[in-house]
């Protein structure tokens, strides 16, 4: 599973978005959230902010979408959305967007 993380991450950096582990498509997910669905996320939730110029402490606070990918799987693309700020990016539920407030 290491491998398959640190591939993602390697071909992240010629692309838009990077492979997150079991998000839904088409939800907003804290980076919060996202490290306590997989802990192999942890490092796809620092190549994103890499890849958009931010910094790898705002990983908790910050909002992502997960975007459909090709093959139908419960896997999809990692993009940045926006900082929400310390403390202020919050689980929406399951099923359900993440939010700042």
């Amino acid at each position: 599973m290491k491998f398959t993380v640190i591939f993602a991450s390697v071909i992240a950096a010629f692309t838009v978005g990077v492979v997150a582990r079991d998000c839904t498509p088409g939800l907003d997910y804290c980076g919060s959230v996202l490290k306590d669905i997989g802990n192999e996320n942890r490092l796809v939730v620092r190549q994103c902010l890499y890849d958009y110029g931010r910094q790898w402490d705002e990983q908790d606070d910050t909002l992502f979408t997960c975007s459909p990918n090709s093959s139908g799987e419960y896997v999809g693309y990692l993009t940045y959305k926006t900082y929400c700020g310390r403390g202020r990016c919050h689980n929406g539920g399951g099923g359900k967007h993440d939010y700042c407030s």
